[in-house]
């Protein structure tokens, strides 16, 4: 039999379970409850299903709000970093070596479009740093917020006539036949109008948020078209 936290509905590892007073912890939100039979509820078959928490995400609750945290994949990080450093010491060399470079590539640095791109590649680093994403789940809205560096996607909506939240794949060419998927959580309403909450590179980023936030709103799980299939 497993045990399910009835706040989040993460399984309970046996070491978070005190057998002898029938009280478990849960380790990934902080709630305390009772185990045993008028708790039906905590044992289902579904727990296998449930996606576990995904590396760099963390959940807690405070008071009437459940907190989602996470931030972008280091090798992302990484990787531009060490892009944006290479850039910066092509441009050094560049100013300090003019006369000893390729006209053609002196003269790139010097169109004005180019100190634009730099500008902006360093914004999009520095937001990679010190940016991460919250998702705050309550009974009366879903609010979304980025930052501390100013970045699109941060958002407030309210759970009023949501029926439910539902995950897309989207897949990517870029034109040589290389493929590449995004995935997308939705909220659908009562009128059939629908809202993208945000755009993940992980079908268990998705569908990890996709179960938080029907569980929270004690939404059901019931089928909409074009919803990507990952059982």
């Amino acid at each position: 039999m497993k045990v399910l936290c009835p706040s989040c509905k993460r399984e309970i590892p046996p070491e978070d379970i005190n057998i002898q007073s029938a009280i478990a912890k849960c380790s990934a939100c902080g709630e305390f409850f009772m185990v045993g039979d008028n708790e039906p509820e905590i044992a289902v078959e579904e727990a296998t299903t449930l996606e576990p928490v995904p590396k760099g995400f963390t959940v807690n609750r405070e008071r009437d709000a459940l907190i989602i945290k996470y931030r972008d994949h280091i090798f992302t990080v990484i990787f531009m970093t060490c892009f944006v450093f290479v850039i910066d010491v092509f441009v050094v060399l560049g100013m300090f070596f003019k006369e000893a470079m390729n006209c053609e590539v002196s003269g790139m640095l010097s169109i004005p479009i180019f100190p634009v791109i730099g500008v902006l590649l360093h914004y999009m680093t520095l937001a990679l740093l010190m940016n991460s994403t919250e998702w705050r789940i309550s009974a009366g809205s879903i609010s979304i917020h980025i930052g501390p560096v100013p970045w699109p996607g941060s958002t407030i909506l309210t759970t009023k006539n949501i029926q439910r939240v539902f995950c897309e794949k989207k897949a990517h060419s870029d034109g040589e036949g290389h493929w590449s998927n995004t995935y997308e959580l939705f909220v659908l309403y009562n009128n059939g109008t629908r809202t993208r909450l945000i755009m993940l590179g992980e079908p268990e980023q998705a569908r990890f948020i996709e179960q938080q936030l029907a569980a929270e709103l004690g939404l059901p799980d019931t089928p909409v078209i074009g919803e990507m299939d990952v059982k």
